[in-house]
């Protein structure tokens, strides 16, 4: 059991949720629970649970919204202009987190909440009878905007010099990253 304890990583900020599990579950030896009682593993364990909480919980947010348009069968009140921005920031934020290859519970709200917000754009457009080439144009853009971003093919943009002075940027070239990563930033 000291030798476990004197492994690298154990014990430490380096040690991984892998880490953890293997220590208290060992292979055909009795289970050491208390070891998901240290303060690196219990940290992991914790951030690993409200991920997957916040996740679960995005399941959820719009759900309410998308069975009321439904049953009053009408978008009275909704903006397209302001669902049309917020799945723009939607598509932005989901291809930015996901193309990055992070764990689903730092950015699987993204994808729950990009669906719901696909679902309440397609229902407004359809009961405002505005299915038709605004409705294309904008779902072409998102599109575009969402396949750029995930392959990021955005060139990088070379800033002027005396602008980088006059800002007091850290460096001239704005990268693809940066620009997916901004919207997201910008709207939390």
């Amino acid at each position: 059991r000291a030798a476990q304890r004197s492994a690298p990583g154990i014990g430490s900020m380096a040690a991984t949720f892998q880490d953890c599990i293997h220590r208290a579950f060992p292979p055909e030896q009795p289970w050491a629970l208390q070891e998901l009682m240290e303060p690196a593993c219990l940290r992991i364990g914790i951030s690993k649970t409200l991920g997957f909480g916040i996740v679960v919980g995005s399941t959820l947010v719009k759900l309410p919204q998308v069975v009321k348009i439904i049953r009053a069968g009408n978008a009275d009140g909704l903006s397209p202009t302001s669902i049309s921005l917020e799945l723009l920031a939607n598509v932005a934020a989901f291809t930015y987190y996901a193309r990055l290859g992070y764990a689903f519970s730092t950015w699987g709200e993204n994808a729950f909440l990009l669906l719901q917000n696909i679902a309440i754009f397609v229902l407004c457009f359809y009961y405002t009878r505005r299915i038709g080439l605004q409705f294309l144009l904008i779902v072409a853009s998102l599109t575009a905007v969402g396949y750029t971003l995930y392959f990021r093919l955005l060139p990088d943009i070379l800033v002027p010099e005396i602008v980088c002075t006059e800002l007091a940027l850290p460096r001239c070239r704005i990268t693809c990253e940066e620009v997916a990563g901004a919207p997201p930033l910008l709207l939390s």
